[in-house]
């Protein structure tokens, strides 16, 4: 299996820009069909699934490895994404895919969804009631589709304690916390992404972490989304140097 068969088509492209969406914990393209219906007028939309939900493939272990194939995945697909978007754990996943295309010349947007630019700090009984969490939202599948996603999380909740963001980003970054503080303290979150992005906005989406992406939240997501793609250069275009703009939409 290629690494481009990960990549998932939400919505054709065309001439359109192209739009990546990259998963939080479980690796499931699922958690963004709503979202991708809302961008699909603009964007051909992809997702790129994470490794180790087909049977007889093996889990990627760190962030570095992760952010290797998901570069791998789209040089074999010929794809060169305008916009990067991940939510959670696929922020920081998209944040280091796009320090890798930069260093090519290219930065698309960055869109950072509730992700946290610090290490996750693990513990047993917090790992269990993630996993118990993401189970909860699989619905009804075969136990060994639930026995891999379970898997995997355990994998991606690892990696995300030996990981943390240190190189910067010069591309158009949007950072979206949410208003709960179960998984951290979002000023301080939005306060370091500031130190690493120098072209970052920030805003607040009036959502739990887990509700972001929910059906009757999208209008509000979509909202904070259209000034951000609105203004300034083409997602993949090389961006000029200016000075940060920090800012609080909505």
């Amino acid at each position: 299996m290629t690494a481009a068969s990960r990549l998932v088509t939400m919505a054709a492209g065309g001439d359109r820009p192209a739009c990546l969406l990259l998963p939080g914990v479980g690796g499931s393209p699922g958690q963004y069909l709503d979202l991708a219906g809302r961008l699909a007028g603009r964007f051909g939309v992809y997702a790129l699934r994470a490794a180790g939900l087909v049977e007889g493939e093996p889990a990627e272990t760190s962030v570095r490895q992760m952010a290797g194939s998901a570069l791998a995945a789209l040089d074999q697909a010929g794809l060169r994404p305008d916009l990067v978007l991940g939510w959670s754990f696929g922020g920081v996943l998209g944040w280091e895919l796009c320090v890798r295309l930069a260093a090519r010349g290219r930065s698309p947007r960055l869109v950072l969804l509730d992700s946290s630019p610090f290490r996750r700090r693990a513990t047993p009984a917090a790992d269990r009631a993630i996993g118990l969490r993401i189970s909860s939202m699989l619905g009804a599948v075969p136990a060994t589709v639930a026995h891999r996603v379970a898997a995997l999380v355990a994998v991606q909740l690892a990696a995300m304690a030996n990981h943390q963001p240190a190189q910067t980003y010069s591309g158009p970054t949007l950072a979206l916390a949410c208003t709960d503080e179960e998984f951290g303290d979002r000023s301080r979150e939005l306060a370091r992404w500031a130190e690493l992005a120098p072209r970052l906005v920030t805003g607040r989406l009036a959502a739990g972490h887990f509700e972001a992406l929910r059906a009757d939240r999208i209008d509000e997501l979509v909202g904070r989304l259209d000034p951000f793609l609105a203004a300034g250069l083409l997602a993949g275009e090389p961006a000029a140097a200016g000075p940060p703009t920090v800012g609080a939409p909505g």
